[in-house]
């Protein structure tokens, strides 16, 4: 499991936007707005990005730091799978841009922060918590 502290820590909207750069092109994310959203049932930063111009969103969520690497990889599979057979009611998670260098065990799917914290940026599904 990854515990790389004990406490939880809203970051500045220009390190918010460098782990959005992770799954969006710069020019996508440098023109998105970002807004905290509720501290999801893990404890764990969210944060709706929306982009000026198209009016697109984004979820970019701070994974639990009690769950370990193949329990995140065995949800996001599930989402995957459901999502396979037309349920919609699961965000898909986004595909990072590049290998992360500090996580190279990590899925496509999960981006490593400096601060040791693992993210996923998800595709926003309008209505649903």
């Amino acid at each position: 499991m990854h515990k790389p502290s004990l406490r939880t820590v809203q970051l500045p909207v220009d390190e918010i936007k460098r782990i959005a750069c992770q799954f969006l092109d710069s020019a996508q994310a440098s023109a998105m707005t970002v807004t905290p959203a509720e501290t999801g049932l893990s404890g764990s930063q969210t944060y709706i990005l929306k982009h000026l111009q198209t009016g697109r969103k984004h979820v970019l969520k701070q994974l639990p730091r009690d769950r370990s690497i193949d329990q995140i990889r065995w949800t996001q599979s599930l989402a995957d799978f459901v999502r396979s057979y037309g349920n919609t009611l699961l965000p898909m998670a986004l595909d990072h841009r590049g290998q992360s260098k500090r996580l190279l065990y990590a899925p496509s799917k999960i981006v490593a922060h400096s601060d040791g914290t693992l993210w996923q940026c998800l595709v926003y599904i309008e209505d649903l918590p």
